[in-house]
C-alpha cells in the first residue's frame, strides 16, 4: 500500500527595497535618533538649570501610574 505525503512550503519573496525606500528609511531612522538623543539628554539640562523633582515626588508619580494601569486591567 502506497503512502502519500504532502508537504507544506512557506512562499518567501523577496521584497526588492528601491534606493528611495531606503533613503526614507535611512531619514526616518535619523531623525529618530536625533528625537531619542534630546529626549535623553532633557534631565541632565533641567538638572544643570537646578530643575530638581524631589525623590518622593517621583516614586508617588511612578506609584500612581502603576495603580492606574492595575485599575484599567
Amino acid at each position: 500500500m502506497a503512502r502519500t505525503c504532502l508537504i507544506l512550503v512557506p512562499h518567501y519573496s523577496k521584497q526588492r527595497t528601491s534606493s528611495t525606500d531606503f533613503t526614507k528609511k535611512q531619514r526616518e531612522y535619523e531623525e529618530w535618533v536625533e528625537d531619542v538623543r534630546v529626549k535623553l539628554n532633557e534631565p541632565g539640562a533641567e538638572l544643570e538649570r537646578g530643575e530638581r523633582v524631589p525623590l518622593e515626588t517621583v516614586v508617588e508619580q511612578i506609584q500612581a501610574k502603576f495603580r492606574h494601569a492595575r485599575e484599567i486591567v
